[in-house]
């Protein structure tokens, strides 16, 4: 378990570090905000548990973009870096603390003379002190690893008072899951209200604008290859199951930003054999091919320079099981290695239950040329 949350901080971290390749670019943004939070309950009983505020703390040091690639002018000159997030989740005994080292991207749509209102995400690694533990910890269903992923969006006004300094407030969200990997893994949502200042120093640079930008659009065929490992529902079980994905599907690509498209999914997950034994459904053998089944899916995916990020929804059929189909949906990024070669981690997911957290590589071929 351990091993295979480093792999994916290390994974985080090499997107990071790509990120930072380019020379010109300096860290020349500052931001300190603080958060005074509220944790939504996931089940009655929740609040008895909370004996104090929950408040915290985040750092972000970042660049803002002017253009220097043509994906920064397309999406209006975001802002970019890394940040530190820390809060208590009160209750230092049952649910302890949450930290969290994270990527952020600030989108502006209103910048006027004096005001201005920011879209802030954020994605990273998350670190919980107090997991569940059926010994030490039994009371904490909330999650069940010390690593998680960490998921924030957040509205900001911005307060300018002067070309460098701003001070803003601020309505935020917050996400600690594992991607069920282990569990209890209800999860951790906090709603926050935030203020604080951001401030910019070092070289101003004018933004660049490109005129008559003209796009060919354009078909792409791709196929997937994902692993990842899943748990049982039953907290006693405490095995890992292999899941993995295989893919062939087609985008069109309908401008610098976005894509849409259709594909196929081959499914194997290995935890099915628990569902054959609990439901009483003999198997044949325990051959591969009675944990396997398809789905079929429509996709979109926004194009951000090297980085993409794919959104899809599905339907799946497990014939000997349920017998009918069910919706299921995949959220991740993808990262441009080399030339048509991807890393893609991407999280699955059924309705509001989140299955499985997969990595692996896709592999796209420009097939066609549309005026």
């Amino acid at each position: 378990m351990r091993k295979l949350f480093l792999f994916i901080g290390f994974q985080f971290l090499g997107i990071v570090f790509c990120l930072a390749q380019d020379k010109e670019i300096i860290i020349n943004l500052v931001k300190i905000q603080f958060n005074y939070s509220n944790i939504l309950p996931h089940y009655e009983g929740f609040n008895y548990f909370i004996d104090k505020q929950p408040y915290g703390f985040e750092i972000n040091l970042g660049i803002q973009s002017f253009g220097k690639k043509m994906w920064e002018e397309l999406y209006d000159y975001p802002q970019m870096g890394i940040g530190f997030f820390y809060v208590n989740l009160g209750n230092k005994d049952i649910l302890g603390t949450a930290k969290s080292i994270f990527w952020f991207y600030n989108k502006v749509f209103i910048d006027k003379r004096r005001l201005a209102v920011i879209l802030n995400s954020d994605f990273g690694i998350g670190y919980i002190s107090k997991p569940f533990n059926p010994r030490t910890n039994h009371l904490n269903f909330s999650v069940s690893t010390k690593l998680n992923i960490h998921f924030a969006l957040s509205s900001e006004l911005y307060f300018k008072i002067n070309n460098r300094l701003n001070y803003f407030v601020a309505f935020g969200f917050n996400h600690f899951s594992n991607g069920a990997i282990k569990k209890p893994n209800l999860g951790i949502n906090l709603l926050n209200i935030q203020s604080g200042v951001n401030y910019s120093f070092g070289k101003k640079y004018s933004q660049i604008k490109t005129e008559n930008k003209i796009y060919n659009k354009y078909n792409q065929l791709y196929v997937n290859f994902n692993l990842g490992a899943t748990s049982n529902t039953q907290f006693s079980d405490k095995k890992k199951y292999i899941v993995s994905l295989f893919r062939v599907g087609m985008d069109r690509n309908v401008s610098f930003k976005n894509s849409f498209g259709v594909g196929i999914d081959i499914f194997y997950n290995s935890s099915l054999k628990l569902d054959y034994k609990n439901q009483k459904i003999t198997v044949p053998n325990n051959s591969v091919i009675n944990y396997i089944y398809p789905g079929l899916y429509v996709a979109y995916t926004r194009k951000h320079g090297k980085i993409q990020i794919i959104a899809n929804i599905g339907v799946n059929y497990k014939s000997k099981l349920n017998k009918k189909f069910c919706y299921y949906q995949k959220l991740g990024v993808r990262y441009e290695i080399i030339k048509n070669i991807y890393w893609e981690s991407s999280l699955k997911s059924n309705l509001t239950v989140a299955r499985w957290v997969e990595h692996g590589i896709c592999y796209k071929i420009r097939f066609s040329n549309l005026k």
